[in-house]
């Protein structure tokens, strides 16, 4: 939840989904620690948009990096979302 000011461009017909609890921790958040994660999203995407869900954990870009690296790989590119069509390069 690092880069809210992308949600800003967000087209008006898409609704978005957030990751408000850390799914790569033990630890449990308090209930005001996800209100404030969930009070920041308002704060630049409206509530009816909005679809509140664990973090996917996808944010372990050194690890990632690595694995690109042993493969051989630059980077993964979306090849179109919506068709579910991602390569790598």
């Amino acid at each position: 939840m690092v880069d809210l000011d992308a949600l800003k461009s967000l087209p008006a017909d898409k609704e978005v989904a957030i990751g408000v609890i850390d799914v790569r921790t033990t630890l449990v958040e308090s209930p005001q620690q996800v209100a404030e994660r969930i009070r920041k999203v308002l704060s630049v995407v409206r509530p009816e948009r909005v679809c509140l869900t664990t973090d996917c954990g996808m944010k372990l870009a050194q690890g990632a990096q690595l694995v690109r690296q042993e493969l051989g790989v630059r980077q993964l590119v979306d090849h179109g979302l919506s068709r579910g069509s991602f390569r790598y390069q």
